[in-house]
Order: C-alpha cells, then sequence, then structure tokens
C-alpha cells in the first residue's frame, strides 16, 4: 500500500502548469495552440496572467498577441473563476 500511495505522489512526467493547463483556462473550449504560445511568451506565470487580465491595460496586451474572441473568452474564464473586474 505505501508504494501505492508514493507513485501517486510523485508524477511519472514533469508538469508544466503553463503549458498543460493555460490553453484550457477560457470559456467554450481551449485556445488555439498558437494563442496559448503567444500568451506564455508575454507573460512568465499564472500569476502575472491573472495580474494582467485585471487591469485594462494588460487585457490590451493579451489582446494583441491572441485573436480578440480568445483574448474576451481567456479573461472572461479568469473573471469568473477568481471574480476579477
Amino acid at each position: 500500500m505505501a508504494s501505492f500511495i508514493k507513485s501517486r505522489d510523485t508524477p511519472q512526467w514533469p508538469i508544466d502548469a503553463a503549458r498543460d493547463l493555460l490553453p484550457h483556462c477560457m470559456l467554450n473550449g481551449p485556445m488555439t495552440a498558437q494563442s496559448a504560445e503567444s500568451i506564455r511568451n508575454v507573460v512568465l506565470c499564472f500569476r502575472d496572467l491573472l495580474r494582467g487580465i485585471a487591469v485594462e491595460s494588460g487585457r490590451s496586451e493579451i489582446g494583441t498577441t491572441v485573436r480578440q474572441d480568445e483574448a474576451v473568452r481567456l479573461a472572461s474564464f479568469w473573471a469568473q473563476e477568481y471574480a476579477l473586474p
């Protein structure tokens, strides 16, 4: 039993939240791989992403790196998840 618990606690592959989760952090389906890569080039982590989309200037910057509809869906997702303005 202890070996089973230990194997569940230790990931078998490297986990990269920005790569693996970011594409799914928007309403109505995942974003394109190109958009996810563009956002990863602008922000370093989810904390920076949340800080960015919490203010109009950050939303505008992200809106210049991805399609406008994806920028809106991304901001809407995080607004619902974390009650952002």
